[in-house]
């Protein structure tokens, strides 16, 4: 964790820099659980993929989101996306639970850097814990990587939803 102990969500980090001569590299946070196989999917077409929040977050950002574009000097993104579970639209912020990427993208170190700018300010940090989502989305703005959407059953939010929702998870 290049972070340090006081970040958990740092752990992650280092699973983006993995050598492989794979076409796509999918981490798995370690409360991510395989339901049932799955094959390829044109959404996996993208650079990278992930799946929207579930809902924004209790603080809310959506004010702030200009603010933290500014501060770490990355142009905001014009595009707003919903919320997976809540619907709400705002800046985009993704679940950092399930992410796969092309190996080619250099996303480690570029998500780093924004994850300690963020939590360095202390205007954008009552939720320290989240700041590897808001240093994912500036990092994917920053990259200019293209973005395929995951929907739920690729990460399926179960402290939302019930599993017999109608919905058919993968993960």
């Amino acid at each position: 964790n290049p972070i340090g102990p006081s970040f958990p969500n740092g752990n992650k980090l280092p699973c983006f820099k993995i050598e492989t001569d794979a076409d796509k590299l999918f981490y798995l946070d370690s409360d991510i659980l395989l339901i049932r196989d799955f094959t390829d999917d044109p959404v996996f077409d993208a650079q990278l993929n992930a799946k929207p929040n579930d809902i924004r977050r209790s603080v809310d950002i959506r004010e702030e989101w200009p603010a933290i574009y500014d501060a770490v000097r990355v142009a905001a993104p014009a595009a707003r996306q919903p919320t997976t579970t809540s619907k709400e639209f705002g800046f985009p912020q993704f679940n950092g639970g399930v992410i796969c990427i092309d190996p080619t993208v250099k996303l480690a170190e570029t998500w780093e850097h924004y994850i300690r700018l963020v939590r360095s300010d202390e205007r954008f940090t009552p939720e320290r814990v989240w700041t590897d989502q808001i240093g994912l989305a500036v990092s994917i703005q920053k990259l200019g990587v293209e973005v395929g959407h995951l929907d739920e059953r690729y990460n399926f939010p179960l402290h939302h939803k019930r599993l017999d929702s109608g919905i058919s998870p993968y993960l």
